[in-house]
């Protein structure tokens, strides 16, 4: 998949809802250009931790600093967000998947 074809898929799911506001900013000023980043999925169950790296598309993110990013899976268009998460962290962490990118959008 290319950036031009998650840029797309982005744009048909934001269509009619950019002018809509999440922590201040609406979903246009929220978009990037599309660019594929790898992110923790960090799981705990049962006391013990399990990191999993996932390579997704970063399609949005917050304008502050440590600011939440909007990610969304190739395999199935799901979009979720990610925080930086600790300084020592290796990638980006996952908070969660949301399905559409509006209603990640407004869980921001």
């Amino acid at each position: 998949m290319t950036s031009e074809e998650v840029e797309e898929i982005v744009r048909n799911e934001g269509e009619g809802s950019l002018s809509i506001v999440s922590h201040g900013v609406t979903l246009a000023q929220a978009l990037v250009r599309p660019k594929q980043i790898v992110l923790i999925d960090r799981i705990v169950r049962d006391g013990s931790v399990t990191d999993k790296e996932l390579s997704v598309w970063l399609v949005g993110r917050e304008r502050s600093d440590g600011g939440y990013m909007i990610v969304m899976r190739e395999e199935d268009f799901e979009f979720g967000l990610a925080t930086q998460g600790f300084r020592t962290a290796k990638h980006p962490i996952l908070t969660g998947w949301y399905g559409s990118l509006i209603s990640t959008f407004e869980g921001m």
